[in-house]
C-alpha cells in the first residue's frame, strides 16, 4: 500500500518517518503542504493528514480551492448540526449557533493564519475511494475565553461537522476525540497513545488505523 502523510510541521513529519520504518511492506510519501497533498491523492492508496495548515492561498480556483469551498459550504449548512445541538450542546441552540458562527469566521479569516485544509483533503479522499485518517491536536470543545488561536481556539464538534455529515467520522467519535475511530485521531487520543504528534508512537497508531480500514 502507498500511504501519503501530510503535516506542515517538519518535526511531526520526522516522527512520522521514524514510525514508517516499522511498516516495511508499505510505501510512504511525506509532504508539508495541503496543495501538494491534493495533487498526489490520486496516486496513493491512503492518506494521513493534519487538520490545520498555514495559508496556501485557497482562492486560486485549484483543487484545494474547490474542496475548501465545499468544506466551508458544508459547515455553514450542515444537516448534522441539529443532531449536535441535542447530542453535545444538550439542546442549547443559542450556544451552538454562537460556536458555529465563530468557527465560520475562522474558516474565512483563518485563526492565527491557520486553515483547516485537512478537512478538504478528507472530503476529496473519500470521493476518490481512498483510505484516510485525520490526525489533529484539535479538542472536541473549547472554552469561549480561549477562542483565540488554532487549533486550541477551534471547537472540534463544530469544525468537523462536514466530516460528520459525510460519515467520515461519527459525532460520538468526535465527542471522544477519536476513540474507537479508524478515521480520526484527536487531542486526548494523542496523549493516550503518546506525547503528541512529535512522538513516532502517534504515527504508528495512525498507520495501524489506516491498515485496519
Amino acid at each position: 500500500m502507498k500511504i501519503l502523510i501530510v503535516d506542515d510541521s517538519v518535526g511531526n513529519l520526522e516522527a512520522a518517518k521514524l514510525a514508517a520504518k516499522d511498516f516495511t511492506d508499505h510505501e510512504f510519501v511525506f509532504l508539508n503542504f495541503a496543495k501538494e497533498a491534493m495533487c498526489h491523492l490520486v496516486e496513493v492508496d491512503a492518506i494521513i493528514t493534519d487538520l490545520f495548515f498555514p495559508n496556501e492561498i485557497h482562492n486560486d480556483e485549484g483543487e484545494l480551492s474547490a474542496y475548501y469551498t465545499l468544506f466551508c459550504s458544508k459547515l455553514r449548512d450542515s444537516s448534522a448540526f441539529d443532531d449536535i445541538v441535542w447530542i453535545y450542546y444538550k439542546g442549547n441552540r443559542m450556544r451552538a449557533e454562537q460556536k458555529l458562527q465563530r468557527n465560520i469566521a475562522f474558516l474565512e479569516s483563518g485563526a492565527n493564519s491557520q486553515f483547516p485544509y485537512g478537512g478538504s483533503i478528507m472530503l476529496r479522499a473519500k470521493e476518490l475511494g481512498k483510505r484516510y485518517c485525520l490526525v489533529s491536536d484539535i479538542h472536541r470543545h473549547v472554552m469561549d475565553s480561549d477562542c483565540v488561536s488554532a487549533p486550541d481556539g477551534i471547537d472540534g464538534m463544530i469544525i468537523l461537522l462536514p466530516l460528520i455529515e459525510e460519515n467520515i467520522v461519527s459525532a460520538k467519535q468526535v465527542m471522544q476525540d477519536g476513540k474507537d475511530s479508524l478515521t480520526y485521531f484527536g487531542n486526548e487520543q494523542l496523549y493516550d497513545y503518546g506525547r503528541g504528534k512529535g512522538d513516532p508512537a502517534i504515527w504508528i497508531e495512525a498507520i495501524r488505523r489506516i491498515l485496519a480500514q
